[in-house]
């Protein structure tokens, strides 16, 4: 996890977040749909998981996870749990800022 958010987000955006694996996977692929969820980092916001926006897409060895909405003024951490072919579990986090630009 990179220690400075990406960002700002505007709330009204749906971005692009992207999560690379390669240099975890070791030669191995992804291996099914990997898991994401959302909570806050800093800040205040009901229902953190509403900004993940649709199923994370695999492509090659990275994660795509599209965001929306948010509250501004709010981090949000974004975590990606994706298993390899091998069967090992990796994990992946992002921290983005959401505000009003």
């Amino acid at each position: 996890m990179n220690n400075e958010p990406l960002g700002p987000k505007d709330p009204t955006e749906i971005k692009l977040i992207k999560f690379p694996f390669a240099r975890e996977l070791d030669g191995a692929t992804i291996a099914g749909t990997p898991t994401v969820t959302a909570t806050t980092h800093k800040g205040t916001d009901a229902s953190p998981s509403a900004v993940i926006f649709g199923a994370p897409v695999v492509v090659g060895q990275d994660v795509f996870v599209r965001m929306h909405a948010g509250v501004s003024g709010v981090t949000y951490k974004l975590r990606v749990e994706a298993t390899d072919s091998a069967g090992n579990v990796h994990v992946a986090t992002e921290l983005v800022l959401v505000q009003t630009l």
